[in-house]
């Protein structure tokens, strides 16, 4: 892999053939990654603005994409490699995580606009060890989602601000996990036929399918 310390710039452009590796307190403005090789790619940015994503590219077969910053703006497409995982999560563990139509402070916002530039066999938003909330508070339809399965995962799952998936249509034709550390509140969420909803809160740990509305 490429493995990079610490960087501060307000544009990288960069290209490995090995995975690309960067530190864990980058002050990064804007970025863009291509990977030709084997590995994975992920990148950290410590710094109070938003990193702006134009583009990532992982070729790798089975290559990960992880992107970690308290506040992004995604402009251009993010590939992960063969069916790989495209994690998007706060750099910060008790940063809570807003899915919303506009953009609010304190958070990390995304909206679904952005989420449809992701290209991955699994779309992972959150972080195993989040002390925060994933809300999402707007519709995310199916044309909003370019990978097979959406997972969030934090310490609470809230839909009910918002819906995954139209409750007239078009149902939502891709698999949803929600793990939460503590609680999900798992409500206006509409899958297409044999689509699977798994639901896990790690409180009182139960896990649920949902094939059709």
């Amino acid at each position: 892999a490429l493995p990079i310390s610490i960087i501060d710039t307000g544009s990288l452009i960069v290209t490995a053939t090995d995975g690309i590796l960067l530190g864990q307190e980058n002050n990064l403005g804007s970025v863009n990654a291509t990977n030709v090789g084997g590995g994975d790619v992920v990148i950290t940015n410590a710094g109070a603005a938003a990193l702006t994503v134009t583009g990532v590219d992982n070729f790798s077969s089975g290559g990960n994409v992880v992107l970690a910053s308290d506040d992004m703006a995604i402009t251009g497409q993010v590939v992960a490699g063969n069916g790989a995982t495209v994690v998007l999560q706060p750099h910060d563990p008790a940063r809570g995580i807003n899915i919303e139509a506009g953009r609010s402070a304190g958070t990390l916002s995304l909206n679904p606009a952005e989420l449809a530039k992701v290209m991955a066999g699994t779309l992972k938003i959150g972080r195993a060890d989040a002390t925060g909330t994933v809300a999402v508070s707007t519709l995310v339809g199916t044309g909003d989602v370019s990978a097979d399965t959406l997972r969030l995962v934090g310490n609470d799952i809230n839909i009910f601000g918002g819906a995954i998936g139209s409750n007239i249509g078009p149902f939502f034709d891709h698999h949803v996990q929600l793990v939460g550390n503590r609680d999900v509140y798992a409500g206006n969420i509409y899958l297409a036929d044999d689509r699977n909803l798994t639901v896990i809160a790690r409180s009182e740990e139960h896990t649920s399918e949902l094939q059709s509305r």
